[in-house]
This record gives C-alpha cells, sequence and structure tokens, in this order.
C-alpha cells in the first residue's frame, strides 16, 4: 500500500467493505474526496448514500463542495418518484434506489466564536439539499471573480 497511488490507498478500504457485503453499523469517513477527481468524488458519494439507505450510519467530514454538491443531488433525486429519477440519471450511473431523502441526512457547519472558540450549527435540510452558507458564500465569491476577470481581459483585448 506505500507504494500506491492515493486514489488505490483511499478507495480501497472501501471498495473492501462494500465488496464484502457487510454493513457495519456506523462509518466515520473524514474527507473522501481526498485526493479524487471531481468524478470520483460524486461516486464516492453515493456509495456512501447507498451504505446509508442499507442501514449503516454514516458521518462524513468535507471540504468539498463537489461531495456535498452531489450529496444534494441525492437528496433532490428523493423527492422524485422511481420513473423519474431514471428518467434524470444523466450518463451517472445510478440505480433506482440511488436517492437520499432530508430525513436521512444532517448537516453541521464548524463556526468559531469571536473569542476563537468553534462550535457546531445544524445545517438546514430541505428537500433541495442541505443549506451550506459558508460553500456557497465562497463559490459567489469565486464565480465572481471569474466574472470580472473574464470582463477584465474581454476589455484588455477590445482595446488593445
Amino acid at each position: 500500500m506505500s507504494h500506491s497511488s492515493a486514489v488505490v490507498t483511499e478507495l480501497l478500504p472501501l471498495w473492501l467493505l462494500v465488496s464484502t457485503g457487510r454493513r457495519p453499523p456506523l462509518l466515520v469517513y473524514e474527507e473522501p474526496e481526498a485526493h479524487l477527481h471531481p468524478r470520483l468524488q460524486r461516486v464516492v458519494a453515493v456509495v456512501l448514500a447507498r451504505l446509508a439507505r442499507q442501514g449503516t450510519k454514516v458521518l462524513v467530514t468535507t471540504h468539498s463542495e463537489t461531495f456535498a454538491q452531489q450529496i444534494n443531488n441525492l437528496i433532490k433525486r428523493g423527492g422524485l418518484d422511481r420513473e423519474a429519477r431514471d428518467a434524470t440519471a444523466g450518463g451517472f450511473p445510478y440505480v433506482a434506489d440511488d436517492y437520499l431523502t432530508p430525513d436521512d441526512v444532517a448537516g453541521y457547519e464548524f463556526r468559531f466564536r469571536e473569542d476563537g472558540r468553534s462550535y457546531t450549527e445544524r445545517l438546514e435540510v430541505r428537500p433541495d439539499g442541505i443549506v451550506m452558507p459558508m460553500f456557497n458564500k465562497e463559490l459567489l465569491a469565486l464565480t465572481d471573480e471569474a466574472i470580472r476577470l473574464d470582463e477584465a481581459l474581454a476589455a484588455k483585448q477590445a482595446g488593445g
């Protein structure tokens, strides 16, 4: 294992768990997105959702908006009937039971007090997913920056 790629070392334990057919009562997975391409992050999110729907309590910490958005997509899929879930698979390898409901998940965000101490705050879970203000704020800032830079480059090219 010490000479394996990060993808192998990150995914092998999950693959071994899933391939045995055993379902532990609890799975704690820290940063499942570590060293993974966004596509693989999405696959891991689906696998963890499958485990959760089969009765395993899954506790995940993440800094990945891709992973978090995939969880939200699975919650959105949970609001659809089976036929609509099949129709909206969009080329992603879903099975009909690849979904979550708002009752299946809880989200928490670490916050910091003025004195520097941290605490957790439960996030709202709606039929369209977990509301994640810190992720959304950063994604909006990144998008705004990209738009401003594109406009500046276009103005430079038009003028020069």
